[in-house]
């Protein structure tokens, strides 16, 4: 930003007589950057946004990135091991993810499952993992909501009721073959982007956001791999794993 000397001079003409001399070249700097915070929280106060601590679910969140310009939704299981969709990752290695908090990390492939379309990496920067639904039964019509990034919105939440529960082939294997898997059906969006993430009754997961049926098809069919499938799978994958407990 240029100024011109004239708009200067004009300026502490009109003020001279609030002048305050600096004794050095120190005390202009501290003055310069004392006023820096307050224009950036004038500013900063004037911006219309989200309250990034409404939410401490998404402290649990991750973006994951494929080598190709893929990109899903995870979720730390435990602190150093992330959650997400077999589809989101493939067959890379490596994926790179991005925090809540803007720290960008990456982290190493360890396990699959295909037909479950269930992965897990393990992650170089620990986070905060996501407490799981206990119970064998979940009401029809409870609220649920999901977190990810639907068309690269990044910590996007959206929310639905639980439609019902309920076993359909895998979207991995050739049509109505293999293991049916258990699903709960909701009508909550999940788009391109959302594969991945948690779906929360309240503050517990109960599923793995996977797909959904297109809108130009239908509406309000969203399906997410049921939490005693994605337990099952962290067991197998997990010595020791013990889902953290409210």
């Amino acid at each position: 930003m240029a100024v011109a000397l004239s708009q200067i001079i004009e300026d502490y003409l009109r003020h001279q007589a609030d002048a305050t001399p600096f004794t050095d070249e120190l005390a202009l700097r501290r003055q310069i950057l004392a006023d820096t915070n307050v224009a950036l929280a004038r500013a900063e106060s004037d911006r219309f946004t989200y309250a990034e601590a409404s939410d401490p679910r998404l402290d649990s969140v991750v973006a994951v990135y494929r080598g190709d310009g893929g990109m899903g939704s995870g979720f730390y299981v435990t602190s150093d091991v992330v959650l997400t969709n077999w589809h989101v990752v493939k067959d890379f290695r490596f994926v790179e993810m991005k925090r809540f908090d803007e720290i960008e990390t990456f982290g190493r492939v360890m396990a699959k499952d295909v037909r479950l379309d269930l992965a897990l990496v393990e992650v170089q920067d620990r986070g905060k993992p996501v407490r799981f639904y206990g119970k064998n039964r979940i009401d029809l019509g409870a609220t649920v909501e999901a977190l990810g990034h639907p068309h690269r919105r990044l910590f996007s939440v959206t929310r639905g009721v639980v439609s019902t529960v309920r076993e359909e082939y895998s979207i991995n294997l050739p049509e109505r073959s293999g293991k049916k898997v258990l699903y709960i059906q909701t009508d909550a969006s999940i788009n391109p982007g959302n594969s991945g993430g948690p779906l929360f009754l309240g503050d517990e997961v109960v599923g793995v956001n996977t797909w959904g049926i297109s809108a130009d098809v239908s509406q309000g069919l969203s399906f997410s791999v049921h939490y005693s499938e994605v337990l099952g799978f962290l067991r197998r994958n997990l010595p020791g794993f013990v889902a953290r407990a409210n």
